[in-house]
């Protein structure tokens, strides 16, 4: 995760209790059938102003194909509709699954001991 101070309240589930409450709380109670989902993650383009030379290393990657300036933000939220996870490490050019490869919670799912058994996160293909 990114290391701005605003965001260290932010918190993935980690714990085997953290993790069933949360598919408790996407499953509403059996009504719904994701059951074991513990998070949704996505990713969309935060428009920013052009950033400086001085800023980054190449202001133009941060320019998009919908046409102005972005960041390419992945978050992830709970069951309870609160974010849990926000990474802005990426250019607004850069493909969202390129994106989600270089943040920290694509790391923690592809470790062996990332997320126990029967638990999973929601995401679409890219």
């Amino acid at each position: 995760m990114d290391t701005d101070c605003l965001l260290q309240n932010l918190r993935f589930p980690s714990t085997t209790a953290e993790l069933d409450a949360q598919s408790e709380l996407f499953a509403r109670g059996g009504h719904n059938p994701l059951r074991g989902c513990v998070a949704a993650v996505d990713g969309f383009a935060l428009r920013i102003r052009r950033p400086r030379v001085s800023e980054v290393p190449n202001p133009s990657s941060y320019w998009t194909r919908k046409g102005f300036f972005a960041v390419n933000v992945q978050a992830a939220v709970g069951g309870d509709y609160k974010v849990n996870f926000l990474s802005t490490v990426t250019a607004g050019s850069c493909h969202d699954n390129t994106a989600f490869s270089s943040c920290g919670l694509a790391e923690l799912l592809d470790r062996e001991d990332g997320l126990p058994p029967g638990f999973w996160v929601a995401g679409d293909d890219a």
